[in-house]
């Protein structure tokens, strides 16, 4: 299974346990249920081999803090 596949269902399933769609937990939305919904996203993409760039990079945010590119 790819990474964009992984991902893809993994963002299904957190938007269907949440009862928060797909594009709201994509979007900048700091509301309480869309961040809960979004740090149980990249939680559960930690735990299947993604790392902090990556997940950034599909939820279309810059690198973590103190990231120096090389």
């Amino acid at each position: 299974m790819s990474k964009s596949d992984i991902f893809q269902c993994t963002i299904r399933a957190v938007a269907t346990v949440t009862c928060v769609a797909e594009s709201t937990i994509l979007s900048r939305s700091r509301r309480e249920e869309v961040s809960d919904a979004r740090h149980i996203l990249i939680h559960l993409l930690r735990e299947r081999g993604f790392n902090p760039r990556e997940i950034a990079e599909r939820l279309g945010m810059g690198p973590p803090a103190g990231d120096v590119a090389g």
